[in-house]
C-alpha cells in the first residue's frame, strides 16, 4: 500500500506526458515486481518516445463489460503487448486508462506464471489506474 501511495504522488507530480509514461514504466515495474511494463495509446496524437500505437478495436477486445483491468491470460496478449518477450513473460495484467482523446493501455508482465491470475484482487491497481487517468486528463486540459 505504501509503495502504491508513493507512486501516486510521483505520478501526480509529473509535468508532461512523456515524464508520466517514464514514471509509469519505471515505478510500476518496481512496485509490482514486473519483468516488463509497456504502454500503448489508441490515439496516434498521444504517442511518445516511450509508448506505442495500438488499434482501438484490438485494445478494447481485452476489456469487456466496462472493466479497466484484464487478467485472463490470453496467450495472444503476450504476443501483442510484449513483442519479442513471449519466452520470458509467463503472466500479465492489462490496465485501461480512459482519456478524452483515446485510451492508454498499460501492460505489465512477469516471468512468474502465478504473479497475475484471473482471481487476483485489483483494488489498489484500480486506484492507481484512476490516478493516472486524472493526471492524463489534466494534461489534455492544458
Amino acid at each position: 500500500q505504501k509503495r502504491i501511495l508513493k507512486s501516486s504522488i510521483r505520478i501526480l507530480n509529473t509535468k508532461s506526458l512523456i515524464k508520466l509514461i517514464d514514471v509509469i514504466i519505471s515505478d510500476l515495474k518496481i512496485i509490482l515486481g514486473c519483468k516488463s511494463v509497456n504502454c500503448f495509446f489508441t490515439n496516434k496524437d498521444k504517442i511518445t518516445s516511450n509508448s506505442t500505437l495500438i488499434d482501438n478495436r484490438i485494445a478494447n477486445s481485452y476489456f469487456r463489460d466496462g472493466k479497466k483491468t484484464y487478467l485472463n491470460q490470453n496467450p495472444k496478449g503476450i504476443m501483442i503487448f510484449f513483442p519479442n518477450q513471449s519466452r520470458t513473460i509467463k503472466s500479465y495484467i492489462l490496465l485501461k486508462v480512459e482519456t478524452k482523446q483515446g485510451n492508454l493501455i498499460i501492460a505489465m508482465g512477469s516471468n512468474i506464471i502465478t504473479k497475475f491470475t484471473p482471481d487476483q484482487q485489483v483494488d489498489l491497481i484500480e486506484y492507481l489506474n484512476k490516478i493516472i487517468e486524472i493526471k492524463i486528463n489534466s494534461f489534455e486540459r492544458e
